[in-house]
């Protein structure tokens, strides 16, 4: 009963927000985010609306913010200025404000910005593993820039983003320049560090030249490119993925034939089929080498053993495949969803080495 009508209730409040609304913001500064989609919100096309689950996981992540806000205070760091409003710049003449989510003042008295960010635990090991937050950092490159306005002083933000599957904490490391942001490094729960010493330039010209752009599509009435493929999950969770691919196949082919392409377009050819070559072998010679050393291992009557440094384990393995003859086919129409993509053939002439693709 409950579980059934939370959601529902969350549904209907985020309806009544003013945020569901386009208008540029440092969220959506980031050069991640798809820029057709903002034109489309900006245009109010009509999207897919979400499911409603969806708001009570923006809603967790105000309370995780609180949550670790609530930690830092208990510490000897002060925590100050939440929700301090900073103009950032200007999009056609607005002024581009924003909320940060505080400043950070360590035992020396240096001040430093803070953001806090919640994420699921796959993107947070990507980011542990040498993926880069880019939408995080321009965001925080933004605040610093609006803040500096007040206090020049303040020239570093502490990006702190936590895992919220497992509670662990990723801080990053940022020192802002008026033309580029220095990646410092990061540090996680437990005191690893890494150092990542990276330059990203522009980080501020190119957010707000982003969204001069939304806005002269918008005047235009124009689209820009698709920024991802149909098959990447910017994409498979975006709420205009039908709008924004149903016109995809017509524009294939209203494109030339016969075009003659440049020499560039010779190498790139030219080292495509190669790869292939070289993939396609690799791969026989694989199952050949397979095939030998399974023999090799029943010839010893072992499943487990070593081969100079080498240690070789012989076990069964299972896979899961839907029968699809199982399946009524009411059913199977209704779960199979047609995808298409940009099919691509290269080939070589009579009498060359490699046939095509």
């Amino acid at each position: 009963m409950l579980a059934e009508i939370i959601p529902k209730i969350a549904g209907m409040e985020a309806e009544e927000k003013e945020d569901s609304k386009y208008y540029p913001r440092p969220s959506l500064a980031g050069p991640d985010r798809c820029i057709r989609q903002m034109v489309y919100w900006h245009d109010n096309v009509e999207r897919e609306k979400p499911g409603d689950r969806i708001w009570l996981i923006f809603d967790d992540g105000k309370w995780h913010e609180e949550l670790t806000a609530d930690w830092i205070r208990k510490s000897a760091f002060q925590l100050h200025s939440e929700q301090m409003l900073v103009n950032m710049g200007s999009v056609n003449g607005s002024e581009l404000k924003g909320r940060i989510d505080g400043i950070v003042t360590d035992v020396l008295g240096i001040d430093r910005h803070y953001e806090h960010k919640g994420i699921n635990h796959f993107t947070f090991q990507s980011y542990w593993n040498g993926s880069l937050p880019h939408d995080y950092i321009t965001q925080c490159c933004m605040y610093v820039a609006g803040l500096q306005k007040v206090n020049p002083e303040i020239t570093e933000s502490i990006l702190l983003i936590k895992n919220k599957n497992t509670a662990q904490f990723l801080e990053f490391l940022l020192e802002y320049h008026p033309d580029a942001v220095l990646v410092k490094g990061c540090i996680n729960s437990i005191g690893e560090q890494k150092e990542i010493n990276q330059l990203i330039y522009f980080p501020v010209g190119n957010a707000l030249a982003k969204f001069e752009e939304i806005e002269r599509y918008t005047i235009e009435g124009t689209l820009p490119d698709r920024q991802y493929t149909m098959s990447d999950w910017q994409c498979e969770y975006c709420g205009y993925q039908e709008r924004c691919w149903e016109s995809f196949e017509g524009e294939i082919e209203q494109l030339k034939e016969n075009v003659t392409l440049n020499d560039g377009v010779v190498k790139l050819c030219k080292d495509y089929l190669a790869v292939n070559v070289i993939l396609k072998d690799g791969e026989v010679t694989k199952d050949m080498l397979r095939e030998k050393i399974i023999h090799a291992m029943k010839e010893h009557d072992a499943k487990k053993g070593k081969a100079g440094i080498y240690s070789v384990t012989l076990s069964i393995g299972h896979s899961t495949r839907l029968n699809k003859e199982m399946i009524p086919q009411s059913i199977l129409a209704l779960a199979e969803k047609k995808t298409s993509y940009e099919k691509l053939m290269v080939r070589e002439p009579k009498g060359g080495k490699n046939n095509g693709i």
